[in-house]
């Protein structure tokens, strides 16, 4: 039996990142491996012995639609599962629709976590879909038992037409699941792949999955009933990964963790890589309320050159809405902690939430003067379906399409998409001249 792990290609040229609860389409520099079917393919040979698995990431390598359609056809899957986006669905799924015309023995099952609530509708549009697997891709490694079957597939956490599952599916211990079939993927990790703030390239490792947090925009932490719970791995399982890349000339990666900087999990790796005397340099993402002087310490002793901190909005009505569960004064706190232990920092910024108005635009402006950050990224509020907060500006009529496709980041330099939010205060137009003023003034890179 074949099976195809499948990361579409790009969109108009921009690159899309599919990574677990990363979905959305970044700048040209953005290429982003495809760890999570990397995953999946590991847990998938582990599990059964007579299976030919492959990886075809026509987004990291850039491939041409004929190229695409050479490498399927030769390989022949009786399993396609694909990776996409809900903003570029029709351009994720275009070629294999005309596949499916091809082979109509071949099963095709959908993994998008921004699709978490649209199921429905997207198996309405997309009929050659046979079903969406709801949560994280490498838990479903029973997807094996549809091959051949012609009556209705009823697995838990795939939803299809005859079987509307609610269930969501993660991997509960991180430490059984092997480490990542990084073969598998094209060899462009120095050449293609880049690491946040995409200027540099290296590897993604993810130490952690799930979230303690429960912020209100977030596919992690703001889906109802909080599926995507907090998991670690070991630190042995970590550094068994980390000699692995550096067995294979990788030294350069970035914790896809959701907070790195969690008690009793950054300090004890970064020990681990310091004790091993590993030649590394590595990035993460934060969370202000955790970090302290010993820990940053820890880490710098170890690597890393820079950490990524969520401030989303300085506007404190709409910090405690979202439940982001962090002040100001501790976001102040951490940047002087971080940039007194020499580690550069990155700042997330979110534009568009619902209390969001002038006099808040200008105060961020003013903080962020003084703050001084090295890096901004910066981008507009994407209401996810399956989010609290797109609930919550859907009854406040602030979504201003219905068309779930159009719900995204809208970074595009070329207008490829349009602003689908406003705020209670400001109108998509405002919205627009905001993003622009602040990306021109605030948008630039780590030395």
């Amino acid at each position: 039996m074949r099976i195809l792990l499948y990361n579409p290609p790009r969109y108009h040229g921009y690159p899309v990142v599919r990574l677990y609860r990363s979905e959305y389409i970044y700048n040209k520099k953005g290429v982003v491996p495809p760890m999570d079917l990397a995953y999946f393919a590991s847990a998938l040979n582990k599990k059964y012995k007579d299976l030919e698995v492959k990886i075809l990431d026509a987004n990291g390598e850039n491939l041409t639609e004929e190229k695409i359609k050479k490498i399927i056809t030769l390989f022949s899957p009786n399993l396609i599962v694909v990776k996409a986006t809900i903003s570029t669905l029709s351009n994720d799924l275009m070629l294999l629709k005309e596949y499916k015309n091809e082979d109509k023995n071949v099963k095709i099952i959908l993994s998008c976590r921004t699709c978490i609530g649209m199921e429905k509708y997207i198996l309405k549009e997309y009929t050659f879909i046979d079903g969406i697997a709801r949560g994280e891709i490498d838990a479903f490694v029973d997807l094996v038992s549809i091959i051949g079957r012609k009556n209705s597939l009823t697995i838990k956490g795939l939803y299809t037409n005859s079987h509307h599952s609610d269930d969501l599916r993660i991997v509960e211990d991180l430490n059984e699941n092997p480490i990542p079939m990084i073969e598998a993927l094209p060899n462009i990790w120095y050449k293609g792949y880049h690491i946040p703030p995409y200027t540099k390239s290296g590897y993604f490792l993810i130490a952690s999955r799930g979230c303690p947090f429960r912020c209100s925009f977030c596919p992690t932490g703001g889906i109802k009933g909080h599926p995507f719970y907090l998991r670690k791995r070991k630190s042995e399982n970590v550094i068994e990964e980390i000699k692995l890349i550096n067995s294979k000339g990788i030294r350069d990666f970035y914790f896809f963790d959701e907070i790195f900087t969690l008690p009793n999990h950054a300090e004890i790796i970064s020990k681990k890589i310091t004790e091993e005397r590993l030649d590394v340099s590595w990035r993460c993402e934060g969370k202000v309320n955790f970090v302290t002087d010993g820990m940053l310490r820890s880490m710098k002793r170890a690597g890393c050159d820079v950490i990524f901190y969520g401030l989303e909005t300085v506007n404190e009505k709409s910090l405690k809405k979202i439940k982001k569960e962090q002040t100001l004064w501790q976001f102040k706190k951490a940047i002087l902690l971080t940039k007194k232990n020499e580690i550069k920092v990155g700042v997330y910024l979110l534009l568009g939430l619902p209390d969001e108005n002038w006099k808040s635009i200008i105060k961020l402006i003013l903080f962020l003067l003084r703050l001084n950050p090295d890096l901004i990224m910066f981008n507009l509020l994407s209401p996810y379906p399956g989010t609290k907060i797109f609930e919550e500006m859907k009854k406040q009529n602030l979504l201003l399409t219905d068309k779930y496709t159009n719900v995204d980041r809208h970074l595009s330099e070329n207008e490829l998409f349009k602003t689908n939010i406003k705020t209670k205060y400001l109108t998509p137009n405002h919205l627009k001249v905001i993003e622009f003023f602040i990306k021109k003034v605030f948008f630039y890179k780590l030395k």
